[in-house]
């Protein structure tokens, strides 16, 4: 399919097996815990969705969009390919994109509660005004990221790539805490 337009009325047809999607929008749709099997989704938008606890078995996921969309509990290894993918007012707590390419995505105002990014290459990547609360870091790539406004988070400096990465303060006295390292007054 190409260059649809998906709501809640027209989507009874769709059987998420063996479908393609290329330019398509999703609007409002409710999906919790929908298998999508051997799909493939290139350049889509999904709008104002609960795709939480979705399965993507053997799916393809190329420059996507999801905005203020639900998308948690998602364990995105279990796809085929990922890449290039951008949230903004979303969800996506309790995620898993462990070891993935995903050099250049945005996370931007979204929550990333609990979320497993280890071994990641996230170059170049926007984590602005995320909330980061036990997100893991372990052995990825941060190089460029910019994480200004953003909060919570708990990085391994000593696991990580991180040169040339964007904070802000005071946030970024927390990557200091991995050290053990107390400054007196924060």
């Amino acid at each position: 399919m190409e260059n649809e337009t998906y709501t809640p009325k027209n989507i009874s047809t769709l059987t998420w097996n063996d479908e393609e999607f290329c330019n398509c929008e999703f609007h409002h749709l409710d999906l919790p815990s929908v298998v999508f099997k051997n799909c493939k989704f290139f350049e889509c938008k999904f709008y104002h969705c609960n795709l939480s606890n979705l399965k993507v078995d053997s799916s393809t996921f190329r420059d996507n969009f999801f905005s203020q969309s639900k998308v948690i509990g998602i364990n995105w290894t279990y796809a085929t390919s990922v890449s290039t993918l951008k949230f903004d007012q979303s969800i996506l707590d309790y995620s898993v994109f462990m070891g993935l390419q995903l050099k250049a995505s945005v996370f931007s105002n979204s929550s990333l509660k609990k979320v497993d990014f280890s071994g990641c290459h996230l170059r170049n990547s926007d984590f602005r005004k995320c909330d980061l609360l036990e997100a893991t870091f372990n052995n990825s790539n941060l190089e460029l990221c910019d994480f200004r406004e953003a909060i919570n988070y708990l990085i391994d400096l000593s696991t990580v790539k991180l040169s040339k990465a964007k904070f802000s303060f005071p946030e970024a006295m927390g990557l200091l805490k991995v050290l053990d390292i107390h400054i007196e007054g924060f």
